[in-house]
């Protein structure tokens, strides 16, 4: 029984030594940092797809934190978010990376101006220009947030991000984002009535530019309602493409937030939104994108089940109805 209890300790021993030096040493990472694509149009979301790899023969646990930082062409260095957010590497990937191995984390826009995250509201970089961005990592964020770009932490290798001049219909949009925002454009913008009036009018007047399906996913009025069938109506006519899944997601959430403004509507148009949102999550539960599948089954859980005795009540009978 004591050989027992002493092979365990010394087996707690063991996993404890690894754990303290996976997480004391992830400054040993070397993190290389991927933009995709390299040459958007301005304020158009990118990928970031950032690599740590481990040369080390132990285990290292992720950096606890990391920013993307831009510097532009007059050398100036600035956060890709105004309020300094940082990313929690340790966070979306738990365990540690094995010895001479590497891991890889994806920030990728699902097509929507407002996705989770979403690491271009930053003025300064949605406007055409050369810019050479960074990843930085290590352990700088506290319950103050980040005041200043932190001296400390290891760096990425450095990428170029060529955001390019728009033309024809996309530089018409551009223009009038650039007007209503007086050069500042940022996704906030949008979050208020005059921005909502704006993304509806891109959606409604641009419908073949490059942005009009990201205001349609972003919403375009304050009421879900105008939303979905907005976004509908646009995917309707869309090719499909990369975001096509993750704007029916959207389509998805817009339909049953339309179904739960239930005193605002029609009966017959909450069951109507309620069976819209289930089809899509059905169809988009079985998707190859595991996150994309993962989020439908989600959000299919936690559909709304409207009361059809109740609504029935309040649904207009046919003429001459039993």
């Amino acid at each position: 029984m004591r050989r027992y209890s002493v092979a365990f300790t010394i087996i707690l021993t063991v996993l404890s030594t690894v754990r303290s030096h996976a997480a004391q040493t992830w400054d040993q990472f070397r993190i290389a940092l991927e933009v995709i694509p390299q040459a958007p149009l301005p304020a158009i979301p990118v990928t970031f797809r950032i690599t740590f790899t481990n040369p080390t023969d132990v285990p290292l646990a992720l950096p606890p934190h990391a920013l993307l930082i831009a510097t532009n062409e007059s050398g100036d260095t600035f956060p890709l978010d105004g309020s300094l957010k940082p990313i929690f590497p340790g966070e979306l990937r738990t365990t540690p990376v094995p010895p001479r191995d590497s891991a890889v984390i994806d920030l990728r826009p699902r097509g929507s101006f407002n996705d989770d995250p979403y690491w271009l509201n930053e003025p300064r970089l949605n406007h055409p220009g050369h810019f050479q961005l960074q990843v930085v990592a290590g352990k700088f964020f506290s319950e103050h947030g980040i005041r200043t770009v932190p001296e400390s932490g290891i760096r990425s290798t450095a990428v170029d991000l060529h955001v390019v001049e728009p033309t024809g219909v996309d530089l018409t949009v551009w223009r009038e984002m650039f007007n209503v925002s007086k050069g500042q454009w940022s996704e906030l913008f949008i979050a208020h009535p005059e921005g909502w009036a704006f993304a509806a009018h891109v959606v409604r007047d641009f419908p073949d530019s490059q942005y009009a399906g990201w205001f349609a996913a972003r919403g375009v009025h304050e009421k879900a309602t105008e939303s979905a069938d907005a976004l509908r109506s646009w995917l309707s006519q869309a090719s499909h493409d990369q975001y096509t899944e993750g704007r029916e997601l959207r389509l998805a959430l817009f339909e049953d937030r339309a179904a739960r403004e239930w005193t605002q509507i029609k009966a017959n148009e909450v069951l109507r939104h309620v069976a819209n949102a289930r089809t899509l999550l059905e169809k988009l539960k079985n998707s190859k994108d595991p996150e994309i599948a993962s989020r439908a089954r989600k959000q299919l859980d936690d559909l709304l089940v409207p009361d059809e005795e109740d609504l029935r009540e309040r649904i207009p009978r046919r003429p001459n109805a039993p």
